[in-house]
């Protein structure tokens, strides 16, 4: 029978890569470890190490075993930390991960809430790329991911996810420069210079096919980038329209921005909240979800005014 005590031994050697190391940080003789790592060899039935000149190498098996063993030792740390903080009057840490719109305009306000209620004693926030942070959850590193719905996603073994809204992806440009438009028609999109998101796949494609498919040049001078502080100094300092998720742009100043919804390139994206499929989800969990769906029920997500210009 497999024990909790392998796999968080398995856990340190894989993260160590060293029996030796991971010996001195479990506090343990390194007889003892390897003692450890055999009998759970015997117990699966195949090797998880293989010995080499340079060190451990983890077989196939070890890495497949090894996602469970991290999560049992996080979920182990967690209770610790859960007990100790419970003798205070406290509830744990919560580790969140959420892609950058999010990060921007739903989190600020989710964190102070849940830290006002007291729901939580502290929090972990880590902003990333969508995958990325799953595939974190999915090994034990976060609680709770809050990032927009994609088939992959939906389809992890040990994830589960909960839809709480929709995020608008929007032009975003000065107050003048939309007046320019609607009084020109949708052909002064041309004439200004671009700003596009280059994280998202589809949302270039989609900026793509919006000219492709229209009577309108596409713009000749557009800036791709991945950092929203770059494309927001953008916005702030020079004439640029952006294709952002509006939430992004919720810093900017409501008197000289606006969002523009503009018929073939609005595109609005489901934003759901992944978590681990658990027998005992994080307390806070359900109070996360109704926070997040408050935020997106709010029809000004992100702050600025919106213009249509169909």
């Amino acid at each position: 029978m497999i024990h909790s005590t392998h796999l968080l031994r398995l856990s340190a050697v894989i993260a160590r890569g060293s029996m030796r190391q991971a010996a001195q940080a479990l506090n343990i003789s390194q007889p003892a470890l390897s003692q450890s790592i055999r009998e759970l060899e015997e117990i699966v039935g195949t090797a998880l190490f293989e010995r080499t000149p340079r060190g451990l190498r983890v077989t196939p098996a070890g890495r497949q075993l090894g996602i469970h063993a991290d999560i049992v030792a996080s979920e182990i740390a967690k209770t610790g930390l859960t007990a100790a903080a419970l003798r205070t009057g406290w509830q744990s840490h919560l580790g969140i991960g959420a892609s950058a719109s999010i990060c921007a305009s739903a989190i600020p306000s989710l964190a102070s809430t849940l830290l006002d209620e007291g729901l939580v004693s502290g929090l972990d926030v880590h902003e990333g790329v969508a995958a990325n942070l799953i595939d974190r959850l999915a090994r034990g590193a976060l609680d709770v991911v809050v990032t927009y719905l994609w088939n992959i996603g939906c389809a992890i073994e040990n994830v589960t996810f909960e839809q709480v809204g929709v995020s608008q992806i929007a032009v975003v440009c000065r107050r003048e420069a939309a007046d320019a438009v609607l009084g020109q028609g949708r052909g002064a999109l041309a004439a200004w210079r671009w700003v596009i998101m280059s994280k998202s796949i589809e949302m270039k494609q989609r900026f793509e096919d919006f000219f492709a498919a229209s009577s309108i040049p596409r713009p000749p001078t557009v800036v791709e980038t991945d950092s929203i502080s770059f494309a927001l100094r953008l916005l702030k300092e020079q004439d640029y329209f952006a294709f952002m998720p509006i939430g992004h742009a919720g810093i900017l100043d409501r008197e000289r921005f606006v969002a523009l919804e503009i018929d073939g390139i609005t595109w609005p994206r489901a934003v759901g909240v992944f978590s681990r499929r658990s027998a005992h989800p994080p307390p806070a969990l359900r109070r996360v979800i109704e926070l997040l769906r408050a935020h997106y029920a709010q029809p000004a997500e992100g702050g600025l005014p919106r213009l249509r210009c169909g």
